[in-house]
């Protein structure tokens, strides 16, 4: 959330309303809800200390949290209606990479700020766009310690399976381990 914030303070202009809103996409139903659920407790949990502390230079920072089911189109969707209808100033979440690669697109058209913080696809943030930051490694690190591995200390292991979903993450992360591997 602090990188969120920092985000904020570094791209957007001044704000008018009192509080500084903020919007936050999960799946917070469907088959990731419960992915989507830890990460929003840890949402609430950041912004009720940041505002106990007294908020963003005084400013309280009140969330939207917006439902992306853990679809695509309705992870654009919640996007659109939270810059368009909400005028939230910066955007974060993003579980999924499928959805979160839906979402940043909208972000990036109408040039609000985008803190993805799990969507791990690499072509999330491949596009060079100005709108859009990343808080964890993209899909192409994750190999890297097991590659690591398998040269340093497994080093008779002959063959290796690689087993993914059949989504954004799972293909582009495959493919970058099989690459590495």
């Amino acid at each position: 959330m602090g990188a969120l914030l920092f985000v904020f303070m570094m791209t957007a202009g001044p704000v008018a309303a009192e509080a500084i809103k903020v919007g936050v996409v999960l799946p917070l139903t469907g088959k990731l809800a419960k992915f989507g659920e830890i990460e929003n407790k840890s949402f609430l949990m950041a912004v009720e200390e940041i505002n106990a502390a007294g908020g963003v230079n005084g400013k309280k920072i009140e969330l939207i949290i917006e439902d992306t089911t853990g679809k695509p189109d309705v992870g654009r969707s919640a996007i659109e209606k939270l810059i368009s209808r909400d005028k939230v100033v910066i955007v974060g979440g993003g579980y999924s990479s499928s959805v979160t690669w839906a979402s940043v697109a909208v972000a990036q058209q109408r040039k609000v700020p985008f803190l993805v913080n799990t969507g791990s696809a690499d072509k999330i943030t491949e596009q060079g766009w100005n709108y859009i930051f990343r808080m964890n490694p993209p899909a192409s690190e994750y190999p890297k310690p097991f590659a690591s591995f398998l040269q340093n200390v497994a080093t008779d292991v002959k063959k290796v399976a690689i087993l993914h979903e059949n989504s954004l993450f799972g293909q582009s992360s495959s493919k970058k381990f099989a690459k590495n591997v």
